[in-house]
């Protein structure tokens, strides 16, 4: 009787197996299989841009107040680019590239910590950059902000 039930628990634990490995072996299929071959060196463009603080446009359609945006037109940012690439975008910080979106936050001599979001919209032909404070000052901590585009495809 013993016996028994040890042939019908290994009849069990061996169906289970099998079945879990028919799932791991066939799970995916061949749908995700792409016949797209990419041979040789992805091409790459690196771009700057500078925003003065006289150049940033108010916007008004955004439900947490106003902000500021400046957009560029950008021929090279196509939407096959923005498909199959790689777009990043930074913001050049003390000499250093910090990636997108980035939020400051500091405490001034009175004792209010304040605190610049900024972002950017990308979309084919063109990249706009967006500030927002968080007492919706129209007013941007820096003389100038330097932005950084990285594409590869």
């Amino acid at each position: 009787m013993k016996n028994l039930k040890i042939i019908v628990f290994m009849k069990k634990y061996l169906f289970f197996a099998l079945l879990a490995t028919t799932f791991m072996f066939n799970g995916c299929g061949d749908r995700y299989v792409t016949e797209e071959h990419y041979e040789g060196v992805p091409a790459t463009k690196t771009i700057s841009y500078k925003v003065l603080k006289p150049d940033w446009k108010v916007g008004f359609n955004d439900e947490s107040g106003k902000y500021l945006y400046y957009t560029f037109d950008e021929p090279v940012l196509t939407g096959q680019i923005i498909k199959d690439g790689l777009v990043v975008a930074y913001m050049l910080i003390n000499g250093n590239l910090t990636p997108l979106p980035f939020e400051d936050s500091w405490i001034d001599q009175n004792g209010y910590k304040w605190t610049e979001q900024v972002t950017c919209e990308i979309k084919a032909g063109e990249i706009t950059f967006i500030f927002k404070a968080n007492d919706h000052s129209l007013n941007p901590y820096h003389p100038d902000y330097t932005f950084v585009l990285k594409m590869m495809w």
